[in-house]
């Protein structure tokens, strides 16, 4: 990841494999997109798993002043992309 801030800011960033916050929304263009895939539904999470109350990859993009945020349920309702759009 040391490269991209020198190569960015990007229009869209897709964000897989061995993910980390680093500094991600500050990739973007104000109106860029920062997407992430492999996310379970909350639904489909069994009541004791650990996800539930700690999910890095939701906290960072429902938490960060930066991005307006939604979890987007794929049609096979097993999987979910977060998509934030950078704001400011």
């Amino acid at each position: 990841m040391t490269e991209l801030p020198a190569r960015g800011p990007f229009d869209l960033l897709f964000a897989d494999g061995g993910w980390q916050d680093s500094g991600l929304a500050g990739l973007v263009w104000g109106g860029g997109r920062v997407v992430m895939d492999d996310v379970t539904p909350l639904r489909l999470l069994p009541s004791d798993s650990t996800l539930r109350g700690n999910d890095r990859k939701r906290e960072f993009f429902f938490a960060e002043p930066r991005l307006i945020a939604a979890e987007v349920v794929l049609p096979d309702l097993r999987n979910s992309l977060l998509v934030g759009t950078r704001v400011r």
